[in-house]
């Protein structure tokens, strides 16, 4: 038996999601998806980080299931390929049945397993069908069948750089052109329209005007608090897609003693364009009231992309 066989591999994963919820239920599915996971409908996209979001759409999918009739779910390979040594993209087609009846029509998915120490784990899935609510309870498989064939040909996941370098990196880059004043360089590294978000606002930057107003702020914060040394330091990333990381960051300002700045943790989805990456999206853990604000007032919850889709009514997303 060949174990580096990628069909393989992926036919184990698929397995073992049949075999988790049989033995546990959806909770025993935890171990078998990577956090960010990108869920991918032909009429949603939407990104889950936590434990607690993710349990609640699978649970609803497969109460949905059962209250359609069907009592199995079988996940068959139909082809995979390794990315690269620790990323592997394959498409399936899924049957649902109420013992050897089909229910529903079957359809074809892709899907991006990652390699982990504990393993290989879903990082992202495309799914051949339509859903109207997350968590999800009614769904639609339509006659046509998505063509996932040319997929994965320019996917970041071939490199062999790590999503992690490729973020400190970015926000490294940044943080200079913050720090500098360079405003135009600032803008160059980001793509417009983008989106910022904290705890309570949602600003959509469509020209580099739009942006000013932030890096304006951050130098004046800079100067008035004397502050020596700005940085931001990137505590996890990942590919969440073939053009896509999601990053999380802390912005730090020494000295951040008495009277100092506290640190605020950030999330950054950076998005690839020919060989350059840009930012597309970024949060902030903020609970300011106003935007802009002339203080930040950090807090220790930083809102999920889920959350925020919901806030701004900018979920479901065709694609």
């Amino acid at each position: 038996m060949n174990t580096d066989d990628p069909k393989l591999i992926f036919q184990n994963v698929l397995d073992a999601m049949s075999q988790a919820v049989a033995q546990d239920g959806v909770k025993g599915l935890m171990p078998l998806f990577s956090l960010p996971y990108l869920h991918l409908a032909l009429d949603a996209k939407i990104m889950l980080e936590t434990r607690e979001d993710l349990i609640a759409g699978l649970e609803a999918f497969y109460q949905t299931l059962a209250s359609k009739g069907v009592d199995k779910v079988i996940r068959l390979a139909s082809k995979a390929t390794h990315l690269s040594a620790n990323y592997i993209d394959g498409i399936y087609v899924s049957h649902l049945l109420r013992g050897t009846l089909p229910i529903v029509r079957s359809y074809t998915n892709r899907a991006v397993i990652r390699r982990t120490t504990d393993g290989w784990k879903l990082t992202e899935t495309m799914n051949g069908f339509r859903h109207n609510t997350w968590p999800i309870r009614v769904f639609s498989v339509p006659d046509e069948v998505p063509d996932y064939t040319s997929l994965g040909i320019e996917d970041s996941r071939r490199s062999a750089l790590e999503p992690l370098a490729i973020y400190q990196t970015f926000i490294n880059a940044m943080t200079r052109a913050n720090v500098s004043g360079n405003f135009e360089d600032y803008c160059n590294r980001c793509l417009f329209p983008h989106t910022s978000h904290t705890n309570n606002h949602d600003t959509k930057n469509v020209t580099k005007e739009h942006s000013r107003v932030f890096f304006d702020a951050l130098l004046e914060l800079l100067e008035e608090h004397k502050v020596e040394d700005f940085m931001r330091i990137a505590d996890h990333a990942e590919f969440v897609s073939a053009d896509e990381i999601c990053g999380y960051h802390t912005a730090r300002f020494l000295p951040d003693g008495p009277g100092g700045l506290a640190p605020v943790k950030s999330r950054m989805i950076l998005k690839r364009l020919g060989t350059r990456w840009f930012m597309s999206s970024v949060t902030n853990s903020l609970s300011n009231e106003g935007y802009p604000y002339r203080h930040p007032i950090p807090t220790e919850d930083l809102m999920t992309q889920l959350a925020i889709q919901k806030r701004t009514n900018t979920w479901p997303t065709s694609q």
